[in-house]
């Protein structure tokens, strides 16, 4: 049997070194698992230091004095050695006072009686010396709180262990050198514990179970400098990287796919199998994310791909170095902007739709500011016409020109009335108007008494009137009729002129740019289509837009007019037209009873 003084020497040294990594892992106390690791490690200390005094201790009584104060460290070093695993694992520490008294009820209990043992005998039963000298070692016969005491700690060493090694195995595998670590880690304490209980010992008396509980803290330690565990737990990479949304991959210096999270293995249709195999082979179906990744450099951009989802991809590459400042890879993000870039175009949208209202707003002011003007100097002309006929009724070729002049100026007024229309300066008089009507007598006037060639209507029976102004709105239906018919090709041309009642149940966009929504209730619908040239998209939201016309002998003031027109009378207008298919002008007109 060694000598006490070697058996001192060699708890001594473990202790220092418990001691050691304790300061270590208090000093860096600010990443995950240190600080009770560090309570662990001192606890390990204490157990050692105080074992190597009572093989010191020259009498019995000294030796049973220092295994009581040993208790400190044994009772407590299975609950850090838990708490360790719980931080490090990322899983909740007990934080309510009840559960963490219950945590330390059996080793308080333990220690307690420890301590009191003389009186109860509950810890220990017997001492028996193992040699004949007084400095010898003693063997302790234990009682029901040693063994209650060490099923309890087999429960809390066996959960931790449990712990650490399902982190470790989940882990990435640059994190799974730390399995190699951990299992004999995990498996020292236990040993030391079952070879002193069975009394395998090769130091008679010796309790090794805090030097396995040192070879752990050794191994934590490499475990520490190798892989850097304590400084970058395995939960951080459960929760940064397989759990993030965005699609992470790491490359390799060598071109070759070292990591991906599941986003990625989604997004990409690729599984952790192809960890080790180059990108270039991997992506080799998405060519311009490929450049992305292997081009020099940092790099971003938003890629409109078909991945497993289309859309749009904000591909953010970025170099990776190590310690020592050498390239050690790439890392590749992947984040999904299509709702953005999707927000974005609504965006520019309504922006574009806040210019065209105000753009309209302008050219209504400007446009009744021209009426209103352009009014004052006809009704100049018209009069001055009008007094020169009757001064001249002795001058055939004067009366001529005179009417001449009247004739242009009944022309001019017209255009001002359209004017006046598209400002939308009130309805003059408002009757109920039966709609059906109305474009029986506009076909018949625009056929020269006849219905045109090429013009259809389908109106509905017991369509409701509309309240309005007559005139005007013969204004609006004769704009569109002449422009639907005007557009038709020369041979198997049609216009259809669609009427029926519709109800709207809520408030529903009026379409042209100006109008405010619909508000739910009955309206007269007219539907004129044509399959004629149809309107270019560049062309179609500039319709409305006064003086602008595609037609020769077009003046541009019809729909603008028209416009104006369904202002006034709270109804709706739209315009659908392709190239080469044709255009369908849906007119909505509030009906009455």
């Amino acid at each position: 049997m060694p000598s006490p003084q070697t058996v001192a020497a060699i708890l001594g040294a473990t202790a220092g070194l418990a001691v050691a990594l304790a300061v270590y892992a208090l000093w860096r106390r600010e990443t995950p698992g240190n600080w009770p690791f560090g309570a662990l490690m001192l606890a390990v200390g204490w157990w050692s230091a105080t074992t190597g005094a009572e093989w010191l201790a020259a009498t019995a009584g000294a030796k049973i004095a220092w295994s009581q104060a040993a208790y400190l460290g044994i009772t407590t070093t299975p609950v850090w050695y838990l708490l360790f695993a719980l931080e490090y694992c990322g899983l909740r520490r007990p934080a309510s006072r009840t559960a963490l008294a219950g945590l330390w009820a059996v080793p308080a209990l333990v220690l307690l009686g420890a301590l009191t043992n003389r009186f109860h005998g509950l810890v220990w039963t017997a001492f028996e010396p193992l040699g004949p000298l007084p400095g010898d070692p003693l063997r302790y016969c234990h009682g029901p709180l040693v063994w209650l005491h060490m099923a309890y700690s087999y429960v809390l060493v066996l959960l931790a262990s449990y712990l650490l090694l399902r982190t470790a195995y989940r882990a990435p595998r640059i994190y799974r050198g730390q399995v190699a670590l951990l299992l004999p880690a995990a498996i020292a304490p236990l040993v030391g514990s079952v070879t002193y209980l069975c009394g395998e010992s090769p130091l008679p008396g010796l309790d090794l179970t805090p030097l396995g509980f040192t070879v752990t803290g050794v191994l934590l330690t490499i475990a520490v400098v190798r892989y850097n565990m304590l400084n970058l737990a395995p939960i951080a990479h459960d929760a940064l990287f397989e759990q993030m949304r965005d699609a992470v991959l790491v490359v390799d210096p060598a071109g070759r796919l070292v990591e991906l999270n599941p986003a990625a293995a989604a997004l990409l249709s690729l599984t952790t199998a192809c960890c080790g195999r180059p990108v270039s082979h991997l992506l080799d179906q998405h060519a311009e994310l490929l450049d992305l990744v292997t081009a020099s450099g940092p790099r971003r951009a938003v890629l409109a791909t078909e991945l497993e989802r289309a859309g749009s991809y904000e591909v953010s590459v970025e170099d990776l170095q190590n310690r020592q400042g050498r390239p050690a890879g790439r890392l590749v993000v992947l984040r999904d902007v299509t709702g953005a870039q999707r927000a974005q175009e609504a965006r520019l949208e309504l922006e574009r739709q806040v210019q065209e209202t105000r753009r309209l707003e302008g050219l209504v002011v400007l446009s009744a500011g021209l009426a209103h003007d352009y009014n004052n100097l006809l009704t100049a002309i018209w009069g001055n016409a009008e007094m020169g006929l009757l001064e001249t009724a002795q001058q055939p070729q004067v009366q001529q020109l005179l009417r001449d002049i009247v004739s242009a100026t009944e022309r001019a007024s017209h255009l001002t009335q359209q004017l006046r229309a598209f400002v939308g300066h009130g309805r003059g008089q408002t009757v109920p108007v039966d709609v059906s009507e109305l474009i029986h007598q506009i076909s018949d006037e625009l056929g020269g008494g006849s219905r045109p060639d090429g013009l259809r209507l389908n109106l509905g029976p017991d369509l409701p009137l509309v309240v309005g102004d007559p005139g005007q709105l013969r204004l609006v239906l004769v704009a569109i009729l002449t422009n639907a018919l005007e557009a038709l090709p020369p041979t198997e041309g049609l216009v259809t002129v669609t009427a029926r009642p519709r109800l709207l149940d809520a408030a529903t966009p009026a379409g042209a740019p100006g109008l405010p929504d619909l508000m739910p209730g009955s309206y007269v619908e007219l539907e004129i289509a044509d399959n004629g040239c149809g309107i270019a998209p560049v062309n179609l939201p500039k319709v409305y837009d006064p003086f602008f016309t595609t037609h020769f002998l077009g003046r541009g003031l019809g729909l603008p007019a028209a416009l104006g027109v369904v202002r006034t009378h709270h109804g709706g207008l739209q315009i659908r037209s392709a190239v080469g298919v044709g255009t369908v002008v849906t007119l909505r007109l509030p009906a009455t009873d």
